[in-house]
This record gives C-alpha cells, structure tokens and sequence, in this order.
C-alpha cells in the first residue's frame, strides 16, 4: 500500500469512526485510538476547552505512568504546575496549524523531580481543533520511534484534527438539542401541572352537574391550548349524551342525543374503557362536523363503582400531529380530574336527594301523627253533634253539617298529600302503582298498558310524580271520579296520555304550581309535554320519552 492509499485509509475510517458516535468522549476516545493505530503512534490526550481559558482533559491513549499517577494531577495542572508550551501557544492564538515537535513542561518537571516514569518521552506534536475560527481543543500526540512528521503527514493530522473538530460542533449541537428539548418538555409539565392545579380549583366551585360541565369545558379551552377543539359526552340515565363542546374558545352547551351506532373511538372509550385516538373520523354528531378532518383522541371518564361502561367521555381534537405518548400519559391524569369533579357532583346530588327523601318522611310522619289526627277528630264530633241536634235546630244542624264536609274534604286533601310525600318504590309495575294511588283517591280509573315495562330509575320516578299530579287535579278540579291512562311503548318513545271527561277549563291554570310541576318534571327527562283541556269536555295531559337506552328498547 503507497502512503498516500495508507493517508486515505486513514481519513476514511477516522471519518466512519466520528459519523458513529453521539457521544462527545465515546467520539473523541475513539477517534484518538484509531489515530494513534493507523499512523502507528504510541501516547496521545486531548484537551476540550472553553473560552473562559479552562480545559479538561477528555480523552487519552496510552499515557506514560508519571502522568496517571494522583489522577492526572501533573497532566491537567490542578495543583500549582505550569501549562505547557502548547496551551501557552493555543489561548495566544499563535497555534493555528499543527506543530511538529513541541518540548513539554511537564515530562521536563517530571524528569527533574524523578516523580516517574515517562517512557523517555520529552516531545510531542500538537494540533488545534478549531472549527469556522472557534476554538474546541488541543490534539497532543507523542511517540519514541516518530521523532518528526513530515509536512505531508501534519496536513494528514491537519485534516483529521478538523473532522473531529466537525464532528465534536455537531455532538455539541445535537446535545444543545437534547437539552432544549428536555428543558421543553420539563416546561411543558410545569405549565400543565400549574393549569391542571389551576382547573382543579375552579372545579371544586361547581354547584351542580351543568354549571361542571360548562366550566370543564371554559377551563380547558382557555388554558390548554394544545388542544384547540374539545367536547364533553356524559352518561345520563344510563344514555351517552354529547353536552358541551368549544372551538376557537367559543363554549356551546347542547341537549343533543347521539346517532347510533357510536363512532368507534367514543364506543372504545365509553364501553372498553379504553383510550382511542383516530384521523378523519366521522364523529355522528352534526354539532362535530368540522372535526372530521382533525386528530382526535376519546378518554374515558372512569368511576370508582364497578359499571361496565364509563362516567362519560373527553373528546379533543386537532388539526395536526398524532398525540404522542407523553401526551397520553397527561391526558390520563387530566381524565382522572375530571372523572372525580363529575362523580362528587353526582354524589353530592345523591346525598341533597336523600335529605329531601328524609325531610318528606319526617313531613309526612307529622302530618299524619299531628294534622292528621286533629282533623279526623273534629270529622268524629262533628258527627257526633249532628245526632245529637233536633230537628227544631236546623240551622246549627246546617253548620254542623259544613263542619263535617269540611273536615272530610281536608282530612282526605291531607292523606293524599301524605301518600304523595311519603317515598314510592315502584318495585311493582308503574301502571300497577298509579292504579292503587287512584283507588287512594276514590277514583275509578281505566288503564290501558303493556306488561314489563323497562325504564331507567328516574324516568320511571318523573312518569310516576306526573301521573300522581294528573291524577290529584282529576280528584280535585274535574268534579268526576273516573279517569282512563294509557301508556305506548314503541322502540323510539313511551307515552302516557292521562284523561279525564270532566269540566275542563285546566288551560287557564298553565300558570299554576301543579301545572308548572309536571313540566319540569318532564324536561328533566328530556320529554315533551301537552295538554289540552276543553270546557265542559274534559282534560287530557300527554308525556312523550324519548327512549335510547338498550335496555329500554329490549323490553318491548
């Protein structure tokens, strides 16, 4: 092989060698040793430095042992000894080029005070590495049989001391990157964790369930803006409803039901319980038509309590970029914020109902030990007086006879506000209940319904308050006692029409507290509610549900 084949062998594998390594002392170790091998030397070190005139000694091959002694202690000049003529020569600025024989203070010290051995070494070669004028570090390289390098031969190092100045640039680069990018994901987490700390707060003022998600939605709009499109799904009554949704920061609340069958991503989430995310999905909602050309990742909103689907589901969007796996990661913790926040709600409506549930007990218990029994006492001596009375008293008869009706009439307004206090169960059917509060009343009722009726524990209560409020105004306005109820159930709704052939005239009481009863009652259930009341013909009030919930339609 010629010297100039051995001088290209040389730069080839030096420059393999530097395009390996990532590492800044694994590249310059390794870069020193295969120099040292190909142009068969014997001791070579290298210096990094910083313009603050500080170096370290980073990488080494096969120093004389005077030099490893007290961990490089006379090598890198940490206790009192004199730089050498190199690094004098270097921070100058008068070493620009490689030099070939460079007498080094050190071995000299070294030699005089006897400290060690020193391999006989007294000279080395020294060349800079410097890449575009800026200074990096010093390549010194020693060896007894190469007294001198020729001229070629400093090009060669030359040459090479600048490929590892090249490559030591672009490790520096790639580890400025790495930091910077570190120092943007630990930002990242430190905004995150402040906003999420911040939504936690805010959460905690929520009142009740729709003031929640409204503000869940305002909070992750305003402050998380790495997700400009965000919707909230929640179960209602075992039915997964889209509630809220923003884009451009803009809050919409909705009462929108759900297309089925669920897009794939919501069903994951919502029956698997299981993060999905999706591109160009068709999401079945028309409020989320736009989101069909987004990124978009569905989170299940998890309870506590064994349910084999979830709380609800987040959705967010975007119009670019995969959500990462970092991103996930917080995400599931923001999920778990969110599932808690909507869980006390539903908690806290749990407990207002039971203390409501308890005030009715003790309201009913008073009106019947307290009321009730005074009322039915002053029926038995108005009684009593009636008999008693002559035929030659008719007008105290008379009165006695008001007192009696009088008292009867409350006793029964009394009982049936006890009966309507006091809590249902409902374990038997609600045709079967509304049948037995009727009788309570004194009414005759036809009932027209299907058997096994199916429905979520609040429709049926909301069906049942309205048929007792309906049934309470037949007693007490229609001046009849017969009335007919027929519940429908299809696969979309059921109906219950409750009529009567009374007086009628009911239209000119929409104002009043009963009327006002049923239709919240109804709305609270997502139903519609009419009626239509004619003079002297009588009145009739129609409740339409809305059913979408499984269960509700097997039970046809």
């Amino acid at each position: 092989m010629t010297k100039s084949d051995k001088e290209l062998l040389i730069q080839k594998e030096i420059a393999v060698t530097l395009n390996q390594c990532i590492d800044m002392y694994e590249m310059l170790e390794v870069s020193l040793k295969k120099l040292l091998e190909l142009m068969e030397l014997q001791t070579g070190w290298i210096f990094l430095t910083n313009e603050a005139s500080a170096y370290e000694l980073a990488a080494y091959q096969n120093l004389p042992p005077v030099f490893l002694d007290d961990n490089f202690n006379r090598l890198t000049c940490s206790s009192g000894c004199y730089d050498c003529a190199c690094l004098q020569l270097y921070w100058e600025g008068n070493l620009h080029n490689a030099v070939n024989s460079i007498k080094c203070v050190r071995l000299e010290e070294a030699i005089l005070e006897n400290a060690g051995d020193t391999r006989n070494l007294k000279f080395h070669a020294s060349i800079p590495l410097t890449i575009r004028g800026r200074k990096l570090g010093l390549l010194n390289l020693a060896s007894l049989e190469k007294k001198r390098f020729d001229q070629k031969e400093l090009l060669l190092l030359e040459s090479i001391a600048y490929q590892i100045g090249t490559a030591a640039e672009r490790i520096q680069l790639y580890e400025a990157q790495k930091k910077q990018e570190v120092d943007s994901i630990a930002r990242y987490l430190v905004d995150y964790y402040k906003d999420m700390d911040r939504l936690n707060r805010q959460l905690e003022k929520a009142s009740n369930r729709q003031e929640l998600y409204k503000m869940i939605i305002e909070e992750l709009s305003s402050h998380f803006k790495f997700w400009p499109r965000v919707a909230l799904l929640t179960k209602e009554n075992n039915e997964l409803l889209l509630r809220a949704i923003t884009h451009a920061q803009h809050t919409k609340m909705l009462t929108e039901q759900p297309f089925a069958p669920l897009p794939s991503i919501i069903h994951k989430a919502y029956y698997e319980k299981s993060i999905s995310q999706s591109y160009q999905q068709s999401l079945s909602y028309s409020s989320l038509e736009t989101w069909e050309n987004c990124y978009t990742i569905a989170l299940p909103l998890e309870t506590n309590e064994r349910q084999s689907h979830a709380l609800g589901v987040l959705l967010l969007g975007r119009e670019s970029a995969v959500f990462t796996d970092l991103e996930i990661e917080m995400l599931e913790v923001l999920a778990g914020l969110l599932s808690m926040a909507i869980e006390k709600t539903y908690l806290q409506e749990e407990w207002e109902a039971l203390l409501v549930e308890k005030e009715r007990n003790r309201l009913a218990r008073d009106l019947h030990d307290a009321v009730n029994q005074k009322l039915f006492a002053l029926s038995l001596t108005a009684r009593g007086l009636q008999k008693i009375t002559t035929d030659s008293k008719d007008m105290v008869t008379e009165a006695i006879l008001d007192i009696q009706n009088l008292s009867q009439d409350a006793l029964s307004e009394m009982r049936s506000l006890i009966w309507q206090l006091r809590p249902q169960e409902l374990d038997k059917e609600i045709a079967t209940s509304i049948q037995e509060y009727g009788s309570k009343l004194g009414l005759q009722l036809e009932i027209h319904a299907p058997e096994n009726i199916m429905l979520s524990d609040k429709k049926e209560q909301a069906l049942w308050r309205i048929a007792q409020e309906a049934l309470n105004n037949i007693k007490k306005h229609a001046k009849t006692n017969e009335g007919i109820v027929h519940i429908r159930k299809t696969s979309s709704f059921i109906e219950m029409k409750i009529s009567d052939h009374g007086r009628g005239g009911a239209a000119e009481k929409q104002h009043s507290i009963g009327m006002k009863s049923m239709r919240e009652r109804a709305k609270e259930i997502n139903a519609k509610f009419t009626i239509e009341s004619i003079s002297g013909k009588g009145t009739s009030i129609t409740v339409t549900v809305p059913m979408q919930n499984e269960e509700e339609k097997e039970c046809l």
